[in-house]
């Protein structure tokens, strides 16, 4: 398979490309790459992301094509717990079978808000347990929490997630969108160390210093927006990840698609995918990343890729004219102004001179 581990990788990841290798060697599209969390529970590499409002039947697809790992949130702003809970009732999948991940909306941070938000993920996701609960984000932003301050901080909703570990009703404890200096601050505060670290991560962003720490502290980094979509809340119209030209040449080179390189490129750095898709061709796509590698070669040209690299890259769009919408995306076109009267009495002789051939007069 061609995974390379180097000699300082955490232990439980690099027991995660041993069975990666055995996953490899049967079907690939239906068996995931395990890893193996700092407390011995078995979490896939590659899942199904969420976010988007996901309706029940692109998740029953996702299902049946055998997706085993499925990250949601009690955010509704962007994600449907209910639905796929519904999904997974309407499925033929056994449900130790799916690794269901979801997290905590701000709002609720705090340790008796967040014990009494808590069922909510229960019921909805229609389980016992949940096998790992994040702090979705350490503070409120924007107008996310509809403008009230939570009952507490981040440090007190630990405390409840420790709590809800220790109760057995969650199988592992982990972050989202922490900073390296918050994920410090967690595991010199933490009693239960967090077992899995969610946090946006692209070719092009590659968020080293987290994952540094991750590294360090044996913590499984796992990534959203690998293909590049966070890029679009930014303000920038294309894809910078999915039309990057290095990215396209290396998945002309493994006979691959752009979508699938950048994964793999993530996989083969022992991060954890959360791809998502309402197309079953895609879907299909971001469960086949195991049957073939990059070379160390291609892996060093896209680690080379950096956000300063981008804007050279966007100006090439810019001059290209690439960033255009589409012709039926464009804004309606401004109306036109009225006629004047000179061009208004021209249309009228032009229309009687018109007439004296035939033609009705007006």
């Amino acid at each position: 398979w061609g995974l390379r581990v180097p000699v300082d990788r955490p232990p439980h990841l690099a027991g995660a490309v041993d069975m990666a290798r055995e996953s490899s060697r049967t079907d690939p599209t239906r068996q995931a790459t395990s890893a193996l969390l700092s407390n011995g529970v078995r979490m896939p590499l590659v899942g199904y992301g969420c976010a988007g409002r996901i309706g029940r039947k692109p998740l029953g697809e996702a299902l049946e094509l055998g997706y085993a790992l499925f990250d949601t949130s009690q955010a509704s702003e962007w994600y449907l717990e209910e639905e796929l809970g519904v999904a997974l009732a309407m499925s033929s999948v056994n449900r130790s079978a799916v690794f269901l991940t979801s997290k905590l909306h701000p709002r609720d941070l705090g340790e008796q808000s967040t014990l009494r938000a808590f069922p909510a993920s229960l019921r909805n996701l229609q389980t016992s347990t949940i096998d790992a609960f994040l702090l979705h984000y350490p503070r409120c932003f924007g107008d996310l929490c509809g403008g009230r301050e939570p009952e507490g901080t981040w440090r007190e909703s630990w405390r409840a997630l420790e709590s809800l570990y220790e109760q057995g009703q969650v199988r592992a404890l982990g972050v989202s969108n922490f900073s390296p200096d918050e994920l410090q601050q967690l595991l010199g505060f933490a009693r239960t160390p967090p077992h899995i670290v969610q946090s946006w991560m692209d070719p092009l962003h590659q968020e080293r210093p987290l994952r540094e720490v991750c590294r360090a502290h044996g913590i499984l980094f796992q990534a959203y927006s690998t293909l590049g979509t966070q890029w679009a809340g930014r303000g920038v119209r294309v894809n910078p990840v999915l039309r990057h030209p290095v990215l396209g040449a290396v998945a002309a080179e493994v006979g691959r698609s752009t979508a699938q390189v950048a994964l793999r490129w993530a996989l083969q750095h022992g991060v954890a995918v959360i791809p998502r898709s309402t197309k079953r061709r895609h879907m299909a796509e971001g469960l086949d990343l195991f049957a073939f590698d990059l070379s160390a070669a291609q892996m060093a040209s896209i680690d080379s890729l950096a956000a300063a690299r981008y804007f050279f890259f966007s100006l090439v769009f810019l001059v290209l004219g690439l960033d255009r919408q589409p012709r039926r995306h464009r804004p309606e076109r401004r109306a036109r102004a009225a006629p004047t009267a000179a061009v208004v009495y021209r249309r009228q002789r032009r229309v009687r001179r018109v007439g004296r051939c035939g033609r009705v007069r007006r």
